[in-house]
């Protein structure tokens, strides 16, 4: 009974000891995404390389972009692209919507951030949008993301909506380029 009772008291003491956060994603639509970002760029990872932040406070990830299409702004054939948390030895440092990469994935990557700074990702993962190859016709697909706003303005996954399908590559571009630089009466109608 000692046992038990201890038990509960420790368990008590470590509950109210706990401290509870939460951190909330505002939620950017596909509009917003290109409106907001500076650069948006189709590339391969080409590597990751982690550093510490000032005064060794964190961890962040260099990813580094071999550019095959500048959607939006301009870029060289390569771009360094700051993300942060990453891991240096045993340590390993994460921040919650942050995206996560590896060498050799195909990206589109809606960038923020002016020069001399190095670009970021506009809205954490959600500018992170992923290019899949069907193994049968070599088509490349973009994955969206996969947060959406609900009617309250919360951000939930939601399973199964009809809206988050995978778009071929060429109609995104062209649906990037739509919004970027949609038609006016000056250039006519594209």
């Amino acid at each position: 009974m000692r046992r038990f009772l201890f038990s509960l008291v420790f368990a008590a003491l470590l509950a109210g000891a706990a401290r509870v956060e939460a951190i909330v994603y505002v939620a950017a639509d596909f509009q917003t995404l290109v409106t907001e970002a500076r650069t948006i760029v189709l590339g391969r990872v080409a590597s990751l390389d982690t550093e510490w932040t000032e005064g060794r406070r964190g961890i962040e990830t260099l990813l580094s972009i071999d550019v095959e299409r500048t959607l939006k702004g301009s870029a060289g054939d390569s771009v360094i692209v700051r993300v942060p948390g990453g891991q240096m030895g045993p340590y390993l440092s994460v921040m919650p919507g942050a995206p996560r990469f590896t060498e050799g994935e195909e990206v589109v990557l809606f960038l923020a951030g002016a020069p001399p700074e190095l670009p970021h990702i506009l809205a954490l993962s959600q500018g992170v949008f992923r290019v899949v190859r069907d193994p049968n016709t070599g088509e490349r697909t973009v994955v969206p993301e996969l947060l959406r706003a609900s009617a309250d303005g919360a951000v939930k996954v939601i399973r199964g909506d009809l809206t988050r399908k995978p778009t071929p590559l060429g109609r995104f571009i062209l649906d990037v380029r739509g919004v970027a630089m949609p038609p006016s009466p000056e250039r006519g109608v594209r």
